[in-house]
């Protein structure tokens, strides 16, 4: 638990990301005070806490909890499946993946943005090969892809026939992938959600009801950092 004093009038609790709790109180307020309204909170807390343990039991998550530390023993989703990461002394590159992930230890400060720079490559790599055979199997075309770091939409199809797609989609499973493709490609004929549109998709992909409801209820699991 960590408190932080400041010169604020209220009392203030948090849950953070990796499940500690975070109090923001006033400078000279009294300890027991402070103590008293933990207390009264401990029912939302643990429930709170609960919630981000089933969270990352879902999203299939081991080592800590919350934000990644890259540190060993942390597990990293790619293409719906996890990986552990191990810290290596020597290699050619700063992250090297081979049913794991192997990242140089004299890299691990820059950690972050090395894992976001290759998910964006392995992402532009796999959605503009998906995006180019799906195309052709549908004959539903589009002009270009661009990548994507919207936090709210997987995917959307503008006027002029971009497909943008959230790189984050490369942690879900390949079908799911597909699913958000075909969901943008049926969108340069139909232009909006219209009971047209999705007997399109339905007669593209049948199965699009499942992967949709799986991207509903896991979508939170591709989440980064």
């Amino acid at each position: 638990m960590q408190i932080i004093r400041s010169r604020r009038k209220t009392l203030a609790l948090y849950i953070q990301p990796d499940g500690q709790v975070l109090v923001r109180a006033p400078l000279y307020l009294p300890q027991s005070v402070i103590d008293a309204f933990i207390r009264d909170k401990s029912t939302w807390i643990r429930a709170k806490q609960d919630e981000i343990r089933r969270k990352n039991e879902r999203c299939g998550r081991t080592g800590a909890e919350g934000p990644h530390r890259f540190e060993p023993g942390e597990s990293f989703l790619y293409l719906g499946e996890t990986y552990p990461l191990e810290l290596v002394e020597r290699q050619s590159q700063p992250l090297l993946f081979d049913q794991a992930y192997k990242l140089k230890r004299a890299a691990q400060p820059q950690a972050q943005a090395i894992f976001e720079a290759w998910y964006k490559a392995q992402a532009r790599a796999l959605f503009t090969h998906r995006l180019d055979e799906l195309s052709a199997q549908t004959s539903l075309h589009y002009a270009r892809l661009r990548l994507s770091s919207a936090r709210t939409r997987w995917g959307s199809c503008s006027s002029t026939g971009t497909i943008s797609l959230n790189w984050r989609l490369v942690m879900a499973p390949p079908a799911v992938i597909d699913y958000v493709i075909i969901h943008e490609l049926a969108h340069s004929k139909e232009k909006n959600h219209s009971a047209r549109y999705w007997a399109l998709v339905e007669r593209l992909m049948p199965t699009y009801r499942i992967l949709r409801k799986w991207l509903k209820s896991n979508g939170d699991c591709l989440s980064w950092p």
